[in-house]
């Protein structure tokens, strides 16, 4: 290892959150530090800021393109225009008895690990329905026009638009029961605040759950979360 070199990149804010809890500040801190502990200079390292990063490494000549994200601000807010949307009759559910009729949920959250671990438990579950998945809010809007969910589990930290931007959006053009569901949304923070007055049904910690040890905490915690937030939630 003392041969090697390192450059760094990376540790943006994609939301506006500050303090001991930064999730770019902690990740950049533990990337230094396991590179400090086997001893591997860093010749190259930027980090910080507030915009994504797209990274080409090439290897032959250890060489680094850091080339920053930009959006078309035009382009964003046309592609995630979900006024007077059209939908289709077989989408349309009635909403009579909730105690008894399976909900259909979409999960919208960036990590695939994630969202295969919240698929499993709810397909697993005949309370539940799974309608869709999304990896950003440009995909879940699309789900959420054309399946109209009955709830959807919504992460904060995601690329090309934050999921309490995207929350807006869907509460002021297609109101929908809405659970954010992220590691920066801790009871009493800022960012739940900020979830809730931006019109989410229900705030959850994602580390409440404990994704990685079983299905068990979901099905205990998440799953009464779901449907109190389908029975509390805008109704369309």
């Amino acid at each position: 290892p003392s041969h090697y070199t390192a450059q760094v990149f990376g540790g943006a804010e994609q939301v506006l959150y500050k303090g001991s809890n930064s999730v770019g500040g902690k990740n950049v801190a533990v990337a230094l530090k396991v590179l400090g502990d086997y001893g591997i200079k860093i010749i190259r390292n930027e980090t910080g800021g507030s915009k994504g990063v797209n990274i080409t490494f090439h290897t032959s000549e250890n060489k680094v393109l850091h080339e920053v994200i930009r959006h078309d601000p035009k382009k964003d807010k046309v592609e995630l225009d979900i006024k007077t949307p059209k939908m289709p009759d077989a989408a349309i559910l009635k909403k009579s008895d909730t105690s008894k009729r399976a909900l259909k949920v979409l999960i919208v959250d960036d990590s695939a690990l994630i969202r295969k671990i919240l698929r499993k438990a709810i397909e697993a579950s005949p309370e539940f329905i799974l309608c869709g998945e999304a990896k950003d809010a440009y995909d879940a809007r699309d789900l959420l026009v054309t399946m109209a969910p009955d709830v959807m589990l919504l992460d904060i930290i995601m690329p090309k638009m934050n999921g309490i931007e995207f929350l807006k959006k869907v509460t002021e053009f297609f109101p929908t029961p809405v659970v954010i569901l992220s590691t920066i949304a801790k009871e009493g923070s800022k960012i739940a605040l900020e979830a809730k007055e931006a019109g989410a049904t229900e705030v959850l910690d994602k580390e409440e759950l404990k994704l990685y040890e079983g299905m068990e905490t979901i099905k205990n915690v998440l799953f009464p979360i779901l449907r109190s937030a389908f029975i509390k939630g805008p109704k369309r």
